[in-house]
Order: structure tokens, then C-alpha cells, then sequence
């Protein structure tokens, strides 16, 4: 009879334990469970929010910031390019009555010297200062583009210089007033495509 009740006590108390056991891995269990659902939740949460942020600053940021800039960059170039075009104006004319009044060319002939001379004046510098950040490589191409190009400009600039000094006497004897106004006419011209094919 005391047998029977020490075995019916160890198995209650291996009942016992294994409900305890049981109980443990349960609770283990659904810790686990809710402490990794609560993570992964917490991570997919974080990572939406942290894609969204930056995909939301690259689409705007810089589209405001190239707005801001954009134009008074331009201004600061069609500057300069100002600039450039009053040292070339001097060299143009100072060509056109070195070759006409010292060397005894017609002003046809100095007109189309004074042009490369101021031409080849006016890419050195812009090359130098107004397009500061443009390639510099091959220089012997991109000055025969900057000549080139320039011609759109060079029609209108010559165009204007020739016609003053064949139709306007005044102009004849003082081939200044040709040149500043051939200047005036091409300068617009000269700016777009110096920026736009040259200095790009």
C-alpha cells in the first residue's frame, strides 16, 4: 500500500513537470513568435519608410536647386561673354586699321583678317574664363569648331561691317562705326553657339 502511493506521487510529479516543461515551451514559443513577427514588422515598417524618404529627395531636390541656379549662371556667362567681346572688338579694330592704314590692305581684306585675329582672342579667353568648366582637351579642334560656328555670327557681324563701309561714307572713313555695329549684330549669335556647340 505505501508502494502504491510513493508511485502514484512520482507520477504526479512527472505529470507535473511535464505540464510545467510544456507550459515553458509554449510560453518560449509564442514569445519567440511574437517577438520576431514584431521585429520583421518593425524592419518592413523602417525599410518602407526609409526607401520612400530618399526616392521623395532625389525626384525634387534637384530640380529646384538646378531652377535656382540655372539662371543666374547664365547671366554670369552671357557676362563675361560680354567682356570677352569688348577685348575682341578692340583687337578687331585695331586689326582692321593696322592692315588697312599700315599694311595698305583694302577693308575687305583687313575686315576678313581682324575676324581671325579677334576670333582666335575671344576663344582663348571664353575657353579660359566664361566656359571656365567646359572640356579642355583637343584644343586645336575645339578652337577650329569655335571658328566655325562662329561663322552664323561672322555673317552677320561682316555682313553689317560691309554694308556700312560700301553704302555709309561716314563709316568708310571711320571703319569703327562698321565694326561696332557688325559687332552688335553677331554677338547674340556668337553667345549661342559658343555655349551650345563649343563649350558645351
Amino acid at each position: 500500500m505505501a508502494e502504491a502511493t510513493t508511485a502514484e506521487a512520482a507520477t504526479g510529479q512527472v505529470t507535473t513537470r511535464q505540464a510545467t516543461t510544456g507550459q515553458a515551451t509554449t510560453g518560449q514559443a509564442t514569445t519567440g513568435q511574437a517577438t520576431t513577427g514584431q521585429a520583421t514588422t518593425g524592419q518592413a515598417t523602417t525599410g518602407q519608410a526609409t526607401r520612400g524618404q530618399p526616392a521623395s529627395g532625389r525626384a525634387t531636390v534637384p530640380a529646384r536647386s538646378l531652377a535656382r541656379e540655372g539662371l543666374p549662371r547664365l547671366i554670369g556667362e552671357a557676362l563675361r561673354f560680354g567682356v570677352v567681346g569688348v577685348v575682341g572688338f578692340v583687337v578687331d579694330t585695331a586689326t582692321v586699321y593696322g592692315a588697312h592704314f599700315l599694311a595698305g590692305l583694302d577693308l575687305y581684306t583687313a575686315g576678313a583678317v581682324a575676324y581671325l585675329a579677334a576670333a582666335t582672342t575671344t576663344w582663348a579667353l571664353n575657353r579660359a574664363w566664361t566656359f571656365a568648366d567646359a572640356p579642355r582637351d583637343r584644343p586645336g579642334r575645339q578652337w577650329a569648331v569655335f571658328v566655325a560656328v562662329q561663322l552664323a555670327g561672322f555673317a552677320l557681324n561682316r555682313g553689317t561691317y560691309a554694308a556700312l563701309v560700301t553704302f555709309l561714307p561716314l563709316a568708310a572713313a571711320h571703319p569703327v562705326l562698321a565694326v561696332a555695329a557688325g559687332s552688335i549684330a553677331g554677338m547674340s549669335v556668337n553667345f549661342l553657339t559658343a555655349k551650345r556647340i563649343v563649350f558645351r
